[in-house]
């Protein structure tokens, strides 16, 4: 925790323009002895020890509580068996806000079940100089206080392990929850379990922002608001690979990833103004833009390397800064670990409409990572596309006009397209592929309802029954009102490096029907009349194969833009993951996902859906996974 110490009183002290001197407030003596201790010695923060002995004192309790309770609840619910939630729970001191939870989900490729176990920690630097000043430590005026509203830190803990049933999942290895942040204390990471991870992610984020109003004229006025924004990231992860994956060389993997991220936001709106009693917005659009660039240094230790780092203290010292988030990089001692880099530039574009109660969001990234080695350099490319759709109530729009998070329903299609290239010297639109490309490709859809209306019950069990292998007892749940609303349904289909080249050699003639299923939703009868929009569709995914295929025949090599333009074309109109498997074939589509309710009893129910075997995580994953 001593990091988190340094981090958080930091909030105070990074703003020095020289040692003991502050420009925007006065801080007191007290308060600088208190931050010279704690860089000596292992002590909390005074506003995080009420929240770390509360969770000392009752953390095992509290969870013991809340298994008791889910598992009380499985015995007696008729679809006990197919529930399988986690917990989590908040403490709250000060300003400073405490989250914790355990999610557990079934392994793609084992009988294993996955338990993730995360502390989230929020804190404001505002609220943080303002309990500060509170409690005499600091003077501040009220004007200057304004200054830090835009600065915010978060960090999260993160344990990743396994159990072999739910049951165990749910109610074993609580330590693991309650205390991950002692694992960075020392050189704790060194003892963890065979296939354990732990992560810690620190964010400290700052943004400025401008705004105009227009004056009002026919009870009609405009806005207009920009923000400039930066933040920082600092990951770092331990992970002892399973006994099965793990080589002589191989007890300990370690990352340290840095990210910075820049980006700038714009909105504009028009709204009805009633003598500025109520102003209501009628019309919005917000154009956010953002560029990232992150360095991940990966090492490796053997189990005599992990001795060493007891007895060696230049390595043990060396461990130590980079265990405060320091990069390995320069360092003489560790070299001899490092055994890649992985450098990472990310854009990302967003627009968000909004007119009355409806909203729409256009998302689009690209991201190109480039892997180096002892023996060579890799490149891959990451294309994500993003489309989602809101629907309010009048009452949300009145009320909540500007807080998008406000809303009945929400439908979310997104597309993921990964590949590997020789150079990234070269443009995109002259880029190429070649056979078998080494590509893989990833489709999602999500809906949330925030209401139990009749209309988004026959939605949701709409979107379960794309699923060939289902429990009918999930249907009968909804029919029966046994599960109702809100609810959260996140489905995704991966396909996987054999999946794209399956799809590319195929003859556009043997697609004929797969496209129409893509196009109408559902497989219709021979004969059956289309509609201009069915056909026109058809005609496009027909038009966009046969110049891809057409291509690929000249030239013996699969043209990227070309492939990626048809892949985004069957995101679009794709309904259901059925026709997907007609592309690809069928063994080469994993379609998986989760559904989120309540039950009757208003208590928390969550099940995950899995059709098919693993394809993987995608290309730039399954690589870091297997080759670094």
């Amino acid at each position: 925790m001593n990091n988190l110490i340094t981090v958080l009183i930091s909030f105070v002290f990074c703003f020095s323009v020289s040692a003991g001197e502050f420009e925007h407030f006065e801080v007191s003596d007290s308060l600088k002895n208190k931050y010279q201790k704690q860089q000596r010695k292992l002590n909390l923060a005074p506003i995080l020890q009420k929240a770390w002995n509360k969770l000392k004192e009752t953390g095992v309790d509290k969870v013991n509580d809340l298994t008791k309770e889910i598992l009380d609840y499985k015995r007696d619910f008729s679809l006990g068996d197919l529930n399988t939630p986690g917990y989590r729970w908040d403490i709250a001191t000060g300003n400073a806000n405490i989250k914790l939870g355990r999610t557990i989900e079934p392994a793609f490729n084992s009988s294993q079940w996955i338990i993730v176990d995360k502390i989230n920690l929020n804190l404001s630097a505002r609220s943080f100089l303002e309990n500060l000043r509170n409690e005499g430590d600091l003077e501040i005026t009220d004007a200057n206080l304004k200054l830090f509203a835009g600065v915010r830190f978060k960090r999260t803990y993160t344990y990743r392990h396994t159990a072999p049933t739910y049951l165990k999942a749910l109610t074993t290895n609580i330590d693991k929850l309650l205390f991950s942040f002692l694992k960075f204390h020392g050189t704790r990471y060194t003892k963890l379990d065979d296939g354990d991870l732990i992560r810690r992610d620190d964010f400290l984020s700052a943004d400025i922002s401008l705004s105009v109003d227009t004056p009002s004229v026919y009870f009609m006025s405009g806005y207009g608001r920009g923000t400039l924004y930066f933040s920082k990231l600092n990951s770092l992860v331990y992970q002892r690979p399973a006994a099965e994956d793990r080589g002589f060389d191989d007890a300990l993997r370690v990352s340290i990833k840095n990210t910075k991220v820049s980006g700038t936001s714009l909105q504009i709106g028009l709204q009805a103004d009633f003598y500025k009693l109520l102003k209501m917005t009628l019309l919005s659009g917000e154009y956010r833009t953002s560029l990232s660039k992150s360095l991940t240094t990966n090492l490796k230790f053997s189990d005599s390397d992990l001795g060493q780092i007891e007895s060696d203290e230049n390595l043990k010292e060396a461990m130590t800064e980079l265990n405060k988030g320091k990069s390995p990089e320069g360092s003489l001692v560790l070299m001899p670990y490092i055994t890649s880099h992985q450098e990472g530039l990310r854009i990302d574009e967003s627009l968000d409409l909004q007119a009355l109660i409806w909203g729409k969001h256009f998302g689009n990234t690209t991201e190109q990572m480039t892997f180096r080695t002892q023996h060579r350099k890799r490149y891959f490319y990451r294309h994500q596309q993003e489309r989602v759709a809101l629907n309010r109530s009048i009452l949300q729009y009145l009320f909540a006009s500007k807080n998008l998070s406000k809303f009945n329903t929400r439908i979310v299609e997104s597309m993921s397209f990964e590949y590997e290239v020789d150079s990234p010297e070269v443009k995109f639109e002259d880029t190429s592929l070649e056979l078998p490309a080494q590509a893989t490709y990833r489709i999602s859809k999500e809906f949330i309802a925030t209401k139990n209306k009749k209309s988004y019950r026959k939605k949701a069990k709409g979107w379960i029954k794309r699923f060939e292998e289902i429990d009918n007892g999930l249907i009968d749940g909804i029919d029966d009102k046994e599960i109702e609303g809100p609810f959260a349904l996140n489905l995704h289909a991966q396909v996987g490096v054999n999946g794209v080249n399956t799809l590319i050699n195929h003859d556009v003639l043997d697609l004929s029907d797969t496209f129409e299923v893509i196009c109408s939703g559902e497989d219709l009868p021979d004969g059956e009349k289309l509609s201009k929009k069915i056909t026109k569709c058809i005609e496009k995914l027909q038009g966009q194969f046969t110049f891809l295929r057409n291509e690929m025949t000249l030239n013996n090599v699969v043209n990227l833009p070309l492939l990626k333009q048809f892949l985004e074309t069957v995101s679009n109109n794709a309904v259901g993951f059925s026709a997907l498997k007609g592309l690809f074939g069928p063994e080469n589509v994993h379609v998986y996902g989760s559904f989120q309710a309540v039950t009757k009893d208003k208590k928390q129910f969550l099940t995950y859906l899995r059709e098919g075997f693993s394809q993987g995580f995608g290309l730039i994953k399954d690589f870091i996974k297997n080759s670094m």
